[in-house]
């Protein structure tokens, strides 16, 4: 077992640098940009003027109606989706524990850790 030294460590952070911007730029910046912006009065043909609205944007949103049928659409469609994803999903794994020529490379196949399985 190799020692930890402080140039193996300088070499790990080096190798998770570019990790960590690309992480950092295109989605903790996006991120903390949109949060900013959520609480000013943005126009994209002036964007030198953008005044601090406070709340103001959240309420005229909760006023709106669309608001809330876009709301409604969008809880319809995770809880249709989830009900239809959680019963394929359980029904593939019923047949894939039944026994049948090929089952157990099929089974090997479709797990996450068979392929790498050492015996």
């Amino acid at each position: 077992m190799r020692t930890f030294t402080v140039r193996r460590a300088r070499f790990i952070a080096l190798c998770l640098l570019p990790g960590v911007v690309f992480v950092a730029l295109f989605t903790y910046y996006p991120m903390i940009r949109g949060a900013v912006i959520a609480f000013q009065r943005y126009n994209l043909f002036d964007v030198t003027s953008t005044p601090f609205v406070g709340l103001e944007n959240f309420r005229a949103v909760l006023a709106e109606d669309r608001f809330w049928t876009a709301l409604r659409n969008t809880g319809t469609w995770v809880a249709v989706s989830l009900f239809f994803q959680f019963f394929l999903g359980f029904g593939l794994a019923l047949l894939l524990r039944r026994h049948f020529r090929a089952g157990a490379s099929t089974r090997r196949g479709c797990s996450s850790r068979g392929p790498c399985r050492g015996s």
